[in-house]
């Protein structure tokens, strides 16, 4: 019955929950796209180089205004935009 005042409906619900055992989160080894040209080339669609250059050029505009709180830095900022700017989504790799 969907509409039902007996309690032994939310009950069967709540301990077959109990028994679950929690879910463990599901870790993937971290790619070094530094250390491997073509795969950061396939990341970013840009060289290394070409990524060093820009990072130097940017490097003051994206340094983080407060160094008491853990905002990303310079290097980090530009990878996520580049990522972005690359895939077209924020994070592809999640969903």
């Amino acid at each position: 019955m969907l509409f039902s005042d007996s309690n032994d409906d939310q009950n069967a619900v709540s301990d077959s929950d109990e028994e679950r055992p929690p879910r463990l989160p599901v870790l993937k080894e971290r790619q070094k796209y530094r250390e491997d040209p073509k795969l950061f080339r396939e990341r970013y669609r840009l060289p290394i180089a070409v990524f060093d250059e820009l990072l130097e050029l940017l490097q003051d505009d994206l340094r983080p205004t407060y160094p008491a709180n853990h905002a990303l830095n310079a290097r980090q900022k530009l990878c996520v935009a580049l990522r972005f700017y690359a895939s077209g989504h924020y994070a592809s790799e999640f969903f």
